[in-house]
C-alpha cells in the first residue's frame, strides 16, 4: 500500500511511478460541469459541499504520509480537507508557475505565506528567483514525453517552429521570424492571445492561432528541425521549450542566456540569441543534432523529480 500521494491537474498526463499514487485534484468533468464547478468555488455559496468535486483521493487521504500537490487549485479547500483528515501528513506544494503569474484558476490562492503558515506546506519551485524570494526548495524543471510520442518519427517539413502565448513579445517574435525567413528557412510561428482587447497589425495577425491540443503541438515539433524559445526580461528559470528540445532531440534557438549553466548545454544544439554569431544560425539549424550530453537528460525526467521531492531511493 503506497504512502505517497501526488495531486495534479490532469492525472492522464503523468506516467505511473512506483510507490506513488497519482490522482487529479478535482474530478474529471464535461465542459458544462466545469462551469458549474468554477461558479461554485468562486461564489462561496454552499462552501461545505466543495468536496464533492474532489477525485477519489479524498476517500483514502488518511493513509498517506507524504503528499505533493501541484499549484492548479481553485482555493485552499483541498488543503483544508487534507489537514482535517490527515493533520500529520507532510505536504509539499509544488509551484509549476511563478508566484505572481496568473494560471488557469486564481493566483490569489497560491500565496506562499498562507501555504506555509496556515497549512504547514513545504514550498517547492522551479524558479530560482522565487526560491530566493520566498524561501522555497528548488527543483529542476521536468518534462514528460507522452507514451505515443516516445518512439514516433515524422518527416521533417519545418526548419524552425515557435508556439506560445503572446506575453508582450510579438515584436521580438516578428524580428526572429523575419531574420530566419530572409535566410530561406521554412518557419512556422503560432502565437496564442488570451487578451481579447489586444490589437495587432495585419502581419502580426497572421501568426495568431487558437490554443492547440498538446498532441498536435508535439507532432509539429517532431516535424521541425529546431524549436524557438523566447523568454521575457524576468528570469523564469529553465523553460519547458528547452526540455522539449532536449528530450525530443531538436535544435533550440533561445534568448535565455542562463541555459549555458544547464548540464545538457551543447553549442551544437543550442543557439543563444544575442550571444552566438548570428551569421552561423542557418548552418546551426541545418546541422544534425549532437547526442554528446544525452546522459544528463534523466535529471529532467518526471521519475527523477518524483524520487527527489518524495525523498525516495532511486
Amino acid at each position: 500500500m503506497n504512502k505517497h500521494l501526488l495531486l495534479v491537474e490532469d492525472a492522464s498526463m503523468y506516467p505511473s511511478v512506483q510507490q506513488i499514487d497519482t490522482f487529479p485534484i478535482y474530478k474529471d468533468c464535461n465542459r458544462l460541469l466545469r462551469g458549474v464547478r468554477y461558479l461554485h468555488f468562486k461564489s462561496g455559496i454552499l462552501s461545505r459541499y466543495k468536496t464533492i468535486w474532489f477525485s477519489d483521493w479524498k476517500k483514502q487521504i488518511s493513509r498517506y504520509t507524504d503528499i505533493v500537490m501541484m499549484d492548479s487549485i481553485y482555493d485552499y479547500t483541498p488543503l483544508q480537507y487534507i489537514r482535517k483528515q490527515n493533520p500529520h501528513a507532510n505536504i509539499r506544494f509544488c509551484f509549476r508557475n511563478r508566484v505572481d503569474e496568473r494560471i488557469t484558476h486564481s493566483v490569489q490562492h497560491r500565496r506562499p505565506s498562507e501555504l506555509r503558515n496556515e497549512y504547514a506546506c513545504e514550498l517547492w519551485s522551479y524558479s530560482k528567483e522565487d526560491c530566493a524570494t520566498y524561501d522555497m526548495v528548488y527543483y529542476d524543471q521536468f518534462f514528460i514525453i507522452p507514451e505515443d510520442i516516445q518512439n514516433k518519427s515524422l518527416p521533417i517539413s519545418l526548419d524552425a517552429y515557435f508556439i506560445g502565448e503572446e506575453k508582450n513579445r510579438m515584436g521580438q517574435l516578428m524580428k526572429i521570424k523575419k531574420m530566419l525567413d530572409d535566410l530561406g528557412l521554412i518557419t512556422r510561428f503560432e502565437v496564442v492571445v488570451k487578451d481579447p482587447h489586444r490589437t495587432f497589425n495585419e502581419e502580426e495577425s497572421r501568426l495568431l492561432v487558437p490554443k492547440r491540443p498538446y498532441s498536435e503541438v508535439l507532432d509539429t515539433i517532431l516535424r521541425s528541425r529546431c524549436i524557438i524559445d523566447v523568454v521575457g526580461e524576468i528570469n523564469y528559470g529553465m523553460t519547458y521549450r528547452s526540455l522539449e528540445a532536449c528530450f525530443l532531440k531538436k535544435k533550440l534557438i533561445t534568448n535565455f542566456a542562463e541555459i549555458v549553466d544547464a548540464d545538457f548545454y551543447n553549442p551544437k544544439n543550442i543557439f543563444i540569441l544575442g550571444r552566438d554569431d548570428i551569421n552561423t544560425i542557418k548552418a546551426f539549424v541545418m546541422s544534425p543534432f549532437d547526442d554528446t550530453n544525452a546522459e544528463h537528460v534523466d535529471r529532467y525526467s518526471f521519475n527523477y523529480f518524483c524520487h527527489r521531492i518524495f525523498g525516495l531511493d532511486n
